[in-house]
Order: C-alpha cells, then sequence, then structure tokens
C-alpha cells in the first residue's frame, strides 16, 4: 500500500507530496517492469522514471511535485496513464454478464454513458473499482487500475467461462498498453487546450460522457470527460503511434497551458479532492460502504440483491457508518 511508494520515491531520491505506488506480481516475480509507448518521450522530457504496478512511469518532472500540484490546478497537467488496464467486453449478454460483477446498473446507463463502479467480491470487498463506458457499437469499454490487472483479467476470464459454458454470448478483449496510449489531460484549461486537436464540440461532451473521435486526424479514438484530479478533464485513448505528436501538441498549445505531470502530482491532487485511491481506501477487506462509496450501488441493484456480496454491503448500508471514507478539508 503506502510503502510502496514510499520506496520507490526513496530510490528515486524525491522529495514532496506522498505518492502511492503499487508493484504487479510480474515485477515482484524479477519479471521487470514493462514501458508504455511513452517511455522515450517522458525520459526525453526528464520525467524521473520508477516502477508502478509493473510499469516504468515518471514520478515527476524537473518543476517538482507542489509546483506541478498547482499548474494543474490552475492551468492543465498532462499524465500518461497508459498502464491502466483497458478492456472491451462484446456480445449480447455482456450487459447482464458486467452486472454480475459490479454494483452498477448498466442496463439503465444511456449510450455513450460512463460510471464508476467496483468489482466486488462474495464477502462485500472490493477486487478494483473502474469506469464503465456503455457504447452503441456493441461493446462496453473498462477501463481499470494496473495495479490489479492480474486479479481482473483473472476475474473476467474465470466469470467468461461459467457463462459461455451456459451459452451466453460474451466476449473479453483487452488492450495492450504497448499499441495503445491513455492520456489524461486534466485542468480547467482542458477543454480548450484539446479543441484544436478533435473533430467534435467538447461543449457537448459532458462530465461522464464518452465520444469517439478524431485525434490529429486519427478516426475512433475514445475520449471521456472524466478524471482523477477533482479538476475538469478528459482520458483520451490513442492508437501508441500518434501518442508523442499528441502529447506534444498539447503541451505547445497557445490556449491551455499545458504541461507535463507525473504520478506524484495525480495522487496528491486526488487526496486534496478527497477520492479514493485502491489499496489505501479500497481493498479486498475494505467495502465500498466503509469508503463513503454507498452512492455506487444503484437503486435497482439494491432491490434486486443480485451482485456479489450483496448481502454484507446492503447490511452495511442499513446499519454501518463509513470507516475509511476521504474527505475534502
Amino acid at each position: 500500500m503506502l510503502s510502496s511508494v514510499c520506496r520507490a520515491a526513496a530510490a528515486a531520491g524525491l522529495r514532496g507530496p506522498m505518492v502511492v505506488l503499487a508493484r504487479s506480481a510480474a515485477t515482484d516475480a524479477g519479471e521487470g517492469p514493462r514501458r508504455t509507448c511513452l517511455h522515450d518521450f517522458h525520459v526525453r522530457r526528464g520525467g524521473r522514471m520508477v516502477d508502478f504496478a509493473g510499469f516504468l512511469l515518471p514520478v515527476q518532472y524537473s518543476e517538482g511535485m507542489s509546483a506541478s500540484h498547482r499548474h494543474v490546478r490552475q492551468h492543465s497537467g498532462l499524465f500518461d496513464v497508459s498502464h491502466m488496464l483497458q478492456t472491451e467486453v462484446r456480445g449480447r449478454d455482456r450487459l447482464s454478464f458486467l452486472e454480475s460483477l459490479c454494483v452498477a446498473d448498466l442496463q439503465a446507463l444511456p449510450d455513450n454513458g460512463a460510471a464508476l463502479s467496483v468489482l466486488t467480491t462474495h464477502s462485500g470487498g472490493v477486487v478494483d473499482d473502474l469506469v464503465i463506458t456503455k457504447t452503441p457499437l456493441g461493446y462496453v469499454h473498462l477501463v481499470s487500475n494496473a495495479a490489479r490487472r492480474n486479479e481482473v483479467c483473472k476475474l473476467l476470464a474465470e466469470a467468461r467461462e461459467k457463462w459461455v459454458a451456459k451459452g451466453k454470448d460474451v466476449v473479453v478483449r483487452h488492450y495492450t498498453p504497448e499499441d495503445w496510449a491513455l492520456l489524461a489531460l486534466q485542468g480547467p484549461t482542458a477543454a480548450a487546450a484539446l479543441q484544436p486537436l478533435v473533430d467534435i464540440d467538447l461543449t457537448q461532451l459532458r462530465f461522464m460522457t464518452s465520444s469517439l473521435a478524431a485525434v490529429d486526424g486519427t478516426e475512433r479514438c475514445r475520449i471521456t470527460r472524466c478524471g482523477y484530479t477533482g479538476e475538469d478533464g478528459f482520458e483520451i485513448c490513442v492508437p501508441a503511434g500518434i501518442a508523442e505528436s499528441v502529447s506534444e501538441q498539447l503541451l505547445a498549445c497557445k490556449n491551455g497551458s499545458v504541461q507535463l505531470a507525473g504520478l506524484g502530482v495525480r495522487d496528491s491532487l486526488r487526496i486534496e479532492a478527497g477520492l479514493c485511491l485502491y489499496g489505501a481506501e479500497l481493498s479486498e477487506e475494505i467495502s465500498p460502504i466503509e469508503a463513503g462509496l454507498t452512492w455506487l450501488v444503484a437503486k435497482r441493484r439494491r432491490e434486486a440483491a443480485d451482485f456479489p456480496g450483496a448481502s454484507s454491503i446492503l447490511q452495511q448500508i442499513r446499519q454501518v457508518c463509513p470507516k475509511y471514507a476521504m474527505y475534502k478539508n
């Protein structure tokens, strides 16, 4: 949990706000960290690289974490979050399949709508938190935590096997971070910085909605208005081949004053915004109710009580106050 980032930050000689890093099973087994498609770009830009969830990623840049934190709050920061697990779930039974694993009401989610949710254990704990986007194109797009990649992949694979054995139609495909980049552009000037690069009107893309768009002339990239900083912002999924060009253009834009930002700032911003982190406020031993996330459990799902851990979670909703909730000062 907290100790892993302290070790990584100390090894990199860092000082500043607390950041939380996590190592993957692959790294702990000695296989070595992977690289996102923007690794060399970060090195050239002076990023201080550390092992985060089995990937080499920048924890900070030359301006330091405090200055970078303020810049995101006042202008915008560009984060490489390509290490996060992106997944497509297809097939006619995709919504029911996912609802059997999480607490969201995906039937009620509109096309191109996105929802924060949690995958729950049978005892009421959390396997992972994730953003689920329902597309009108025959698939659901998931973004979950890199540190829980192995657990989420195993959960989806085992659940799918059971569903297919019953004659259900479910297909699961994971994106590879070497082939796809996920950029998080966060801050009050994010829309102004991104607008010149895309072919959609960002004023029409509301918070927690998503759209396919051409980014830097490349079709069928995904843009979701969401983030993990408490600011306005976007997560931009693009092919690896254009990731560096898009990043350079965002940094060079005159509208948004965009700077690169690292993992340290991402963590200090989410703490300031009162947002939960898996491994700190969420775990297989901490329920969404104990984490102060009761609102994630949709009304229809409460009434049906048909998600993993429903008995325990619903009892906590009736009886228990949050124990681990993050609160904004």
